[in-house]
């Protein structure tokens, strides 16, 4: 049988401490890294469905910017018409007009 002395003895029960501290910190830091691995990966599909977004909401405004489309909805709902010779006048009538507001 192994004739242990008491610091041989004390040495090995301090080492056996140590070791399982450091098994029981691996676990903790493995099972740390499993949940902020998860995090990373919730937060990429974030990124990634927000960047999906703004490509369709920059398809969608390109889409409404067309002319064409902006001139739809002017048509419908300003009801403007082109300016007519009538509606232009000239300088000078305009200061009798405002000779006339006096």
């Amino acid at each position: 049988m192994l004739n242990l002395s008491n610091y041989q003895k004390l040495m090995v029960l301090l080492v056996s401490i140590l070791f399982f501290i450091g098994i029981i910190l691996l676990f903790g830091i493995k099972y740390n890294v499993r949940q902020e691995s998860k995090r990373l990966s919730r937060i990429e599909n974030e990124i990634e469905k927000t960047i999906n977004n703004i490509r369709v909401l920059k398809a969608e405004l390109t889409y409404l910017m067309r002319p064409e489309y902006i001139q739809q909805l002017s048509d419908k709902y300003l009801g403007l018409t082109p300016i007519s010779k009538s509606h232009i006048i000239d300088l000078n009538d305009l200061d009798d007009f405002n000779d006339e507001m006096r």
